[in-house]
């Protein structure tokens, strides 16, 4: 590939990308009036165009998959009794011990913030 452009006195000096002369030639490119008068033509072009259309989005399938797969494996587990003990006494009317919220409550929070995630996803 070529990299040498006409004109330059040292021909074998690669081409600069910060030469001042050519950003200078850019800037008062981009100075000038860009519009080119085209007597309606894009006008009619984009009105033409159908209306964008809103893009379905099946982010959260993946997320909802592993989650699902995650509950049945949990459900077949023995870890899954112990860690559903402290539920058993806020049912019967107890407090729950202090190292059961520090397990459940950041399970709960990183729960709410992956279907927030996937709700909101765009792509």
């Amino acid at each position: 590939m070529n990299t040498t452009y006409p004109g330059n006195p040292s021909e074998d000096r690669a081409f600069d990308l910060d030469d001042p002369r050519l950003d200078a030639l850019l800037r008062a490119d981009a100075a000038r009036d860009a519009y080119v008068e085209d007597a309606g033509f894009t006008l009619r072009v984009l009105s033409a165009l159908p209306a964008p259309q809103r893009m379905r989005s099946y982010s959260w399938l993946g997320p909802a998959l592993g989650g699902v797969a995650a509950a049945s494996v949990m459900s077949f587990s023995p870890v899954m009794s112990e860690l559903l003990a402290p539920l058993s006494f806020v049912l019967n009317g107890h407090w729950m011990p202090l190292q059961s919220l520090l397990v459940f409550v950041p399970l709960i929070a990183l729960a709410y913030g992956a279907a927030w995630f996937a709700t909101t996803d765009t792509t």
